[in-house]
């Protein structure tokens, strides 16, 4: 059983062998430990879930450089710090800091520059980029996959999926997200139950369907399975994951480029 694999072992088997289930093993052993660090620190659900998602976004980027020590907790409470204090300078907020040190817990307050300023406006800038540009232009079947997986990971039935990122998410507007899912529902019902046996969605319009309805079930957190999605997609689980991963490399090379510019 992975849950019964330390930290180490799971990290080892997500680098070396590609187990997504090892990083999602990691993912819910920790998740409650950075999310309280964040809703300790900001008090705000939204922004503490914000920061999660962008947190264990950085982790599985990083982790092929990372040496365990049996200190896991702490290098994801560096990153915690980082991404605080990247949110208070956004905010407008030049004096508040979180130093690493072997308390991460530690708050200062301390001076900052305007060469900080410049570098933390440039990892907004690619936050942006990653959700305005790369996720839009992924092709469909991995954006599904993707923004499937990826939105079930941080779900909270208090603050789901809007239709104004999935919009931004796919590059249309909310209205046409909208329409688009409407359309799309009325055609699998057509499919199902009418005379008529039209062709069912694909591409685009799929991936806003499939995304909205998932991001609305209230019993998601039982069915956080790569099994799941792939039976919903009527594909297999290694289909699922080759897609997943596809994006991921794609988004990662994206963002590469961007910063090297």
């Amino acid at each position: 059983m992975l849950t019964e694999l330390d930290d180490a072992s799971l990290i080892r088997r997500y680098t070396q062998d590609q187990d997504q289930q090892a990083f999602e093993t990691l993912l819910r052993r920790h998740y409650d430990l950075t999310y309280n660090r964040f809703i300790k620190h900001l008090g705000n659900p939204d922004d503490a879930a914000d920061l999660a998602q962008q947190l264990w976004l950085r982790v599985s980027d990083n982790l092929a450089s990372y040496r365990d020590e049996g200190k896991f907790p702490s290098f994801l409470m560096r990153i915690a710090s980082n991404l605080l204090t990247d949110f208070w300078r956004r905010k407008g907020i030049r004096d508040k800091t979180l130093r690493d040190t072997a308390n991460p817990e530690e708050f200062e307050q301390i001076d900052t520059d305007s060469g900080c300023a410049i570098k933390q406006l440039s990892e907004q800038e690619q936050v942006n980029h990653l959700t305005h540009t790369l996720i839009p232009a992924l092709p469909s079947e991995q954006r599904m996959a993707f923004l499937l997986k990826h939105e079930s990971e941080f779900w909270d039935p208090n603050h789901r999926l809007d239709w104004d990122t999935l919009a931004t998410l796919n590059a249309t507007t909310p209205e046409s997200a909208a329409e688009r899912f409407e359309t799309c529902r009325n055609t699998l019902l057509q499919a199902m139950y009418g005379p008529d046996k039209p062709e069912p969605p694909s591409g685009d319009d799929l991936v806003l369907f499939m995304i909205w309805t998932q991001a609305q079930r209230n019993d998601k957190r039982k069915h956080f399975t790569w099994d799941y999605y792939a039976d919903v997609l009527n594909i297999s689980a290694n289909t699922f994951k080759t897609r997943y991963r596809s994006a991921l490399k794609s988004l990662s090379a994206g963002l590469k480029e961007y910063t090297d510019t």
